[in-house]
């Protein structure tokens, strides 16, 4: 499975995984994610490997890109999901040599795939959109629920957090997040809507 994008995005990805493992429960399930984003998947169950994609080390010398290339080929996947639907990830998805390799027709190198559908910008919600991809597997999309997989490590650092900030239990939180990525204006509030609804909340 490739999933090279932001944090969110990977966190999108989970329902899908799961769904993967119920239709595949004996494979060997490894995701191509970005640095930044492992961490959302390093205690995914539904997953047996992480390849991590380190976008700002293959920038550095293209001769990376080519290695890891390499390496994703040697592991004879025979599947390939591309969820990230860029030039880079369904080159990825050739090279691999994997015989099935699933994504979107798009005008960025999508030939490359055998397996792919059309529509990648028909407006669904992006967990549907994923399981048009699986539908070409026979897939359904049963649950979208999405799910984390904290560790003992995790609880402690944020209830340790939490106890700084003189927060009690059973106290109500709402957590507000300001930014949002430039290249998506639908995820950038203006400020004073933003404003407004803090005030709401408040």
């Amino acid at each position: 499975v490739i999933k090279i994008g932001a944090v969110g995005d990977v966190v999108l990805v989970g329902p899908s995984l799961r769904a993967i493992r119920e239709r595949f429960p004996k494979a060997h399930i490894a995701v191509l994610v970005g640095s930044e984003s492992r961490q959302i998947l390093q205690n995914c169950p539904y997953i047996n490997e992480l390849i991590i994609y380190n976008k700002n080390f293959i920038k550095e010398n293209s001769r990376n890109f080519f290695n890891l290339a390499g390496k994703i080929r040697k592991l004879n996947f025979d599947i390939v999901v591309d969820f990230q639907n860029s030039l880079r990830s369904h080159l990825l998805s050739f090279v691999s040599a994997a015989p099935k390799r699933f994504g979107y027709k798009n005008k960025k190198f999508s030939f490359l795939l055998n397996y792919a559908i059309d529509g990648a910008k028909i407006d669904l919600p992006p967990v549907q959109h994923q399981f048009r991809v699986l539908s070409l597997l026979q897939i359904p999309l049963k649950d979208d629920k999405l799910e984390l997989w904290p560790d003992d490590a995790d609880r402690g650092f944020v209830e340790g957090f939490l106890a700084g900030q003189w927060i009690v239990a059973g106290q109500p939180l709402v957590g507000v997040n300001i930014g949002g990525s430039l290249h998506w204006a639908s995820k950038r509030l203006p400020k004073e809507t933003m404003s407004a609804l803090c005030d709401e909340l408040a």
